[in-house]
Order: C-alpha cells, then sequence, then structure tokens
C-alpha cells in the first residue's frame, strides 16, 4: 500500500505527515528541530513501511529482538517467527532497490538507545544482500543521555575508520527521528559521508490530527510496492508503503 508523497503535507526527510503548514518549512517538525540540535543537518530517511500502534508489524519489531529487561528474554518459536519475518521485509526490499547500495561503501546499523551490543538487527541485515557491506562497531553509543524526542551532538560516537567512507545507516522504527539523525551527526564528525538511511518502518499515528488520519486512510487503499525510484542522487517521493499489505503478501 503506497502512501502518496507527492503531496505538500509530507516532510521531504522522513516522510512524515505534516499536519500544520504555515509556508516556512518542507520539513516537520521533528526534522527541523532535529537539524537545530545537531550540525543543521538531518539525513533523508527511506522507509520500507508504515506502522500504527496496533498492528502486525509492531508485534514483529517488537518481539524479533529479546527484551533487555527479560520480559521478552527467552528464546521461543514466536521470536523466530518475528525474526524471519522481518528478516523477509528488508531482504525483500534490498532485492528490489539495489541502488541503495551501488554508490556505499559500509551500512551500519545504528546502535540502540539502551541495549548492550551487538544490536538484533545486525544479525537480520547479515542474512540480506546488504551484509556484504555491514560493518559493526564504527559507531558506538555514549554514556551521555539521548530521549525519545531530542536529538544529541554527543549521544554516539563514530571511530576514525568512517573517515572518507559514504555509509548507509539502518534502523528498525523511526518515530521522532533523535535517533537515527544523531547517529548520523555521529557519523559526519567523525569524517564519513551518510549516503541515505533505511528504516523498516515508520511509526503513525492517525489519531493525532484529521490530515495524519486522511493521508492514512489513503495509503491502505492503495497496492503495495517493494520497490521505489531514484531519481538522479535523491530518493524519488512517489510513494512508500502501509504495514498491512505486508502483512498479507
Amino acid at each position: 500500500m503506497p502512501f502518496v508523497l507527492d503531496t505538500p503535507f509530507v516532510c521531504v526527510t522522513c516522510r512524515a505527515v505534516i499536519h500544520e503548514l504555515d509556508g516556512s518549512s518542507d520539513m516537520c517538525e521533528n526534522c527541523v528541530e532535529n537539524a537545530h540540535a545537531l550540525d543543521g543537518e538531518v539525513t533523508p530517511v527511506l522507509p520500507v513501511s508504515l506502522y500504527t500502534r496496533e498492528s502486525v508489524m509492531r508485534t514483529w519489531l517488537t518481539h524479533y529482538k529479546p527484551d533487555i529487561d527479560g520480559e521478552h528474554g527467552e528464546v521461543t518459536s514466536a521470536a523466530d517467527v518475528c525474526v524471519t519475518a522481518i528478516t523477509l521485509v528488508l531482504s525483500n526490499f534490498f532485492d528490489a532497490n539495489d541502488w541503495l547500495l551501488k554508490d556505499v561503501d559500509d551500512v551500519l546499523v545504528v546502535p540502540s538507545t539502551r541495549r548492550p551490543p551487538p544490536h538484533p538487527l545486525e544479525e537480520v541485515v547479515s542474512r540480506t544482500v546488504a551484509g556484504t557491506l555491514l560493518v559493526t562497531g564504527q559507531l558506538t553509543r555514549t554514556r551521555n543521555h539521548l530521549e525519545h524526542r531530542s536529538a544529541s551532538s554527543i549521544a554516539y560516537e563514530g571511530s576514525e575508520a568512517l573517515r572518507g567512507r559514504r555509509v548507509l545507516l539502518v534502523d528498525d522504527v523511526y518515530a521522532s527521528g533523535a535517533r537515527l539523525q544523531s547517529a548520523a551527526a555521529a557519523t559526519r564528525r567523525a569524517g564519513g559521508t551518510v549516503a541515505r538511511a533505511v528504516v523498516i518502518a515508520r511509526r503513525v499515528n492517525p489519531g493525532y490530527h484529521p490530515v495524519i488520519e486522511e493521508r492514512w486512510n489513503a495509503a491502505v487503499e492503495l497496492p503495495f510496492t517493494w520497490s521505489r525510484q531514484e531519481e538522479g542522487s535523491t530518493i524519488s517521493r512517489s510513494s512508500f508503503a502501509a504495514p498491512a499489505a505486508i502483512e498479507g503478501s
């Protein structure tokens, strides 16, 4: 179910719905705040799917990794199903969009805010074609606090090995973007270039505002496609997915 993006109501950076337009920016409030908190830049984000709080996609993303507080710590057959599902989603996406990797030196998974490494998503990425470029340990989480909605220039640290490298960042969930954009800024400080970022799912809250609900309802009425179009060096804003089609594919 593609979500049509050629509309003034969609953020050019993270594909969030902009529910209040004042003509001052084509970015959403979160992206503007992230840019101000960091180095003035925000990395374009390409979501595989949209998801809502009550959805199969959210269940997969919640249970594919053990809970660090022990609630979901045991490896179960249900967890295996979630890992398989997330792996299939990401694998299909990279297979259909090989252009995402053509000018990239390294693929990095954004480190978890709280979870110690390795991030479970690294194992998922390693099972896709992007796994041949996967590099671990080049981005690390510092001890500095990182809030859910507040990006931080000191929350992550990039290694010297990133200097001169073009990087694709991968994360599982995108909401405010504070975590991913903070990691992107750390990569740039280390001398790397963040070509783009891919996230498995972008959170949508249709009940927050009527415009968001309207765009969500439009998304779920359209057929899903894995392929995204590249336009020169930028990502086409033609469409991205709502989750029900993936769940039914």
